[in-house]
């Protein structure tokens, strides 16, 4: 669609690269932002397949980035990661194959480290708080 052929869709475009340039989002984040400032569904819709098409919002990409930041900086495990991207909009099944293609052994001995000395429930307690699965506690002996 050409530029200044159509208002609401330029003010869509606008909003949604704004969004963009203060961080990356999800195209469903983009979406209920741009909604819940008044654009139209249609133009919305539009716009975000245009931004797709020209590789600017890529959730693949996003998704990685946003699994990636929590496990380093939080060390959140793949049951946290999954909901959270979840949360934020990603399909399931997409947020479940993100979240299972990370290796968080060292989120893991990291957070074992912060319960040296402690009990193993209180282990099992603080990974399983993290979103790490109950096989996890098998594989480091929480037992």
């Amino acid at each position: 669609m050409k530029q200044g052929a159509d208002p609401e869709y330029d003010q869509a475009l606008a909003m949604a690269l704004k969004m963009l340039r203060a961080r990356n989002r999800l195209s469903a984040e983009v979406r209920a932002r741009c909604l819940s400032k008044g654009c139209n569904h249609k133009k919305i819709e539009a716009v975000l397949y245009y931004l797709v098409q020209k590789g600017i919002l890529k959730d693949d990409s996003v998704a990685c980035d946003l699994a990636n930041s929590w496990l380093a900086e939080k060390g959140w495990g793949p049951l946290r990661i999954e909901t959270e991207l979840c949360t934020r909009g990603l399909d399931p099944q997409s947020a479940a194959q993100v979240a299972e293609s990370r290796d968080y052994s060292q989120a893991i001995q990291k957070a074992l480290k912060k319960q040296n000395g402690k009990s193993p429930e209180a282990a099992k307690r603080s990974l399983y708080q993290l979103g790490y699965p109950p096989e996890t506690f098998d594989q480091f002996n929480l037992e």
